[in-house]
């Protein structure tokens, strides 16, 4: 069996030009690839924050190699949070390399916070104090439609801008960091019509339990912005992310939720560092793996390098949904059509192995019965789920 993805409104000309980009964009990078020692394979990665809105999480691993990406947990530390008062908060090891305070502990504006990490062999790290800053609240979030030209391509790409508005800053000067996680409904083309499994052929009993799901994802990006300078301490049409209608995330309905963290003015340097090494061409594009320069340091060895940068910030949040773009925006992505494959791999239904049941059969508008790819029947395949999201709110 097979299927075929025929993009929307997708000409000659837009293949070409996706073959020629890929083209440029091997050409005209120059990659860098680091000098890693072998010592640098076991470096501490410290991730973690405390904030005035959710429990204090801490992670732990180590470095993995740049050519083997894994994530390697370090178990079994003294993890605390202490205070410019000299109290002490001790987290608990919730999972391998996780480290979260055991009453829903949360920060308090206006105080200072350092983390202490004891491993089991016994090296102490430690980071600067950070204070914790009262949260900017979120005036509006929105989006406009844009069409994005990339020098590297030959094509151009339309779609939703998101932006942000703030309330203006408690403080003249704030420095901020946004992170966002999305999520968006999508259904596949063919709905389920029957099921054939142990050698029977039933109705599907829900021809829409694997037609619509839900996925939810961290948007990969670093935004950060400073008022420093404004007149007014407030931040007006900062550009988030960008969504194309290349893909389905826009073809019903995408929900972002926003935190909005509040940073000092050394979180806020180290984070725009981020920004910058990951907005580059590439992940090693003439760009060193450890330039930005955390705030942890080891007690007995402070010239060992130390990744991470453990910050104290005030939160606001705010969960946002927008609808399809009109219908004057044209759609890019694939969709599936049924070839003459799909309707004779019905016929040898009988005879398949076992091994993949059960098979889900569908059914054109003629009552022509086929057997198409799974990701263009089940919802799930594309990385989704069934269930929808508690926080989901359709129009």
């Amino acid at each position: 069996m097979q299927y075929i993805l025929k993009p929307r409104i997708l000409n000659n000309a837009r293949l070409v030009a996706f073959s020629l980009a890929f083209t440029v964009i091997l050409s005209c990078n120059e990659t860098y690839w680091p000098k890693i020692n072998a010592s640098d394979e076991r470096l501490l990665v410290v991730d973690g924050h405390i904030t005035n809105c959710n429990p204090c999480l801490i992670t732990l691993s180590n470095a993995s190699r740049i050519y083997t990406v894994a994530n390697t947990p370090i178990t079994g530390c003294e993890v605390s949070l202490k205070d410019n008062f000299g109290i002490v908060e001790n987290l608990i090891e919730s999972a391998p390399g996780s480290y979260t305070s055991s009453n829903g502990f949360r920060g308090i504006a206006g105080r200072s916070y350092k983390l202490i990490i004891r491993t089991p062999s016994n090296q102490t790290y430690e980071s600067t104090f950070e204070q914790l800053y009262a949260p900017t609240e979120i005036e509006s979030v929105y989006t406009e439609i844009e069409t994005k030209y990339n020098p590297n391509q030959l094509y151009s790409k339309i779609g939703y801008q998101f932006y942000i508005n703030t309330q203006e800053s408690v403080t003249d000067t704030n420095y901020f960091l946004w992170r966002l996680q999305a999520t968006y409904k999508y259904n596949v083309d063919f709905k389920i019509r029957y099921i054939f499994d142990r050698r029977t052929l039933k109705i599907f009993p829900n021809t829409d339990s694997l037609f619509t799901c839900w996925h939810t994802f961290t948007v990969n990006q670093v935004f950060t912005y400073s008022t420093e300078g404004l007149s007014i301490p407030k931040v007006d049409r900062f550009p988030l992310h960008f969504v194309s209608t290349d893909t389905r995330q826009l073809s019903i309905r995408y929900s972002l939720l926003l935190k909005q963290f509040s940073l000092t003015k050394n979180a806020f340097i180290f984070w725009k560092e981020l920004e910058r090494i990951h907005t580059a061409d590439g992940p090693f594009n003439a760009q060193q793996p450890f330039q930005a320069k955390g705030n942890i340091s080891n007690k007995n060895d402070p010239n060992e390098i130390v990744l991470g940068y453990f910050f104290a910030a005030g939160v606001s949040e705010r969960r946002v949904f927008f609808e399809r773009p009109p219908s004057s925006v044209p759609f890019y992505y694939s969709t599936c059509e049924l070839t003459q494959q799909d309707y004779e791999s019905y016929n040898d239904l009988w005879m398949t192995d076992p091994g993949y049941w059960p098979i889900y059969v569908t059914q054109d508008p003629y009552g022509g019965r086929a057997v198409t790819h799974p990701a263009c029947i089940d919802c799930r395949e594309s990385g989704g789920v069934i269930a929808k999201p508690d926080f989901w709110i359709d129009e």
